[in-house]
């Protein structure tokens, strides 16, 4: 594996070679910075090597430099220094950073993160098949989770895709009660023993719906403290759901951890769902600014969906559009009754009303992800939008 080292100092460079000196595997290739704003920086990085970087006491102000620069330009990131700032470990969650080693760095904590990585980058090459959805409310209470489990039963239902569904909201995730499924262990259970599973036992600590979709939520409100190993834990477990499932939906909370960061990142589609009302499309802006600039995630992955569309709304979609700079937006029509009749039994939309333009939307969002449908979203010209 090839392995870049990144550091301000000869000696620190040194240091890090000697640790790494004894490891067959690795193939290292030594950069010193010459200044704050990360000169000497690799220009290109290999995709599947990793960068460990050694920050000094200015570690806030070295990251913010690599975000503002958009390094690296490749591989995966491995931070040594101190990140016991709150504002520290932020940045470093902007820059993509696969791990973070205190100063002065263990030998030992430097290979052990370096193997993982190394599993990681392997088990990615039979990931690469695998969908990820994730479903985001950008207000509360705009239906995130309804839509999320609608899509994830009919993509159960399509031949050849066995598709599972997270719930991230670790103290009042309600996709189990959605579902109508029972739990014998939840997702807090799975990532205390993730690191004695396979892409097979994993199944041990799923729920079943009785569509084929596969389901992990909470089984007891939990107050998880959001550190470092509960967030390696937790991407382990979702590289287990990859190996496992053709697709993988992900409801994910409008307070975002960060271990919903961890997914949001990983994602190939985020819908963030909005309603056709001020307050939403104000927090709508909101989310995506945190979405784009906070955790660093493309624009181009980030889909407006517009639940309980109404045609006759006096905001239209190309509101929506003109607030987001989005040159398409997905709309799914609104039916209080068929909604509250699935919020009240569990019994999948599909099941209630197969003909019903809701059901209908939602089937064709799914056959969207699913990659056997083009995407149907209504487009925008952002230069008549914006007169640029």
């Amino acid at each position: 594996m090839q392995v870049h080292l990144i550091s301000h100092s000869t000696p620190g460079l040194e240091m890090l070679k000697r640790s790494l000196r004894e490891a067959e595997f690795l193939t290292i290739t030594p950069h010193q910075l010459s200044g704050p704003d990360a000169d000497g920086w690799p220009e290109t990085v290999e995709a599947d090597a990793v960068v460990v970087f050694q920050a000094t006491d200015r570690a806030a102000e070295e990251l913010q430099a690599l975000v503002d620069q958009r390094k690296p330009t490749g591989g995966a990131l491995v931070i040594i220094g101190n990140l016991s700032d709150p504002a520290a470990l932020r940045i470093a969650m902007q820059a993509g950073a696969r791990d973070c080693l205190p100063e002065p760095c263990d030998k030992q904590d430097l290979l052990d993160a370096l193997d993982r990585i190394g599993n990681d980058l392997a088990r990615n090459q039979t990931e690469q098949s695998t969908r990820m959805s994730c479903f985001l409310n950008a207000k509360g209470g705009c239906g995130a989770t309804l839509l999320a489990c609608n899509v994830a039963a009919e993509l159960a239902r399509r031949p050849g895709i066995e598709s599972v569904i997270v719930d991230l909201d670790m103290q009042k995730g309600s996709v189990s009660q959605y579902l109508d499924v029972s739990l014998k262990y939840g997702l807090s259970d799975a990532l205390e023993i993730v690191d004695q599973l396979d892409d097979l036992a994993v199944d041990g600590y799923l729920g079943r719906h009785e569509s084929g979709l596969r389901v992990s939520s909470v089984t007891r409100a939990s107050v998880l403290t959001d550190t470092d190993l509960l967030a390696a834990r937790f991407q382990t477990f979702m590289h287990l759901l990859q190996r496992r499932f053709s697709h993988v939906v992900v409801d994910v909370p409008s307070h975002i951890t960060h271990i919903c960061a961890i997914a949001l990142d990983m994602a190939d589609d985020i819908f963030m769902v909005v309603q056709q009302s001020v307050p939403a499309i104000r927090a709508a802006r909101q989310m995506q600014h945190i979405l784009t600039q906070e955790l660093n995630i493309s624009s181009e992955r980030i889909v407006p969906l517009v639940n309980r569309y109404d045609k006759g709304s006096t905001i239209e979609t190309a509101d929506l559009a003109r607030t987001l700079r989005s040159d398409s937006v997905v709309t799914v029509p609104n039916n209080y009754r068929l909604a509250s009749e699935y919020t009240d039994t569990g019994v999948p939309m599909f099941e209630i009303d197969r003909r019903g333009s809701l059901t209908k939307s939602l089937s064709n969002l799914a056959d969207e992800i699913g990659g056997t449908l083009k995407p149907k979203r209504r487009k925008f010209a952002l230069s008549g939008l914006f007169g640029s």
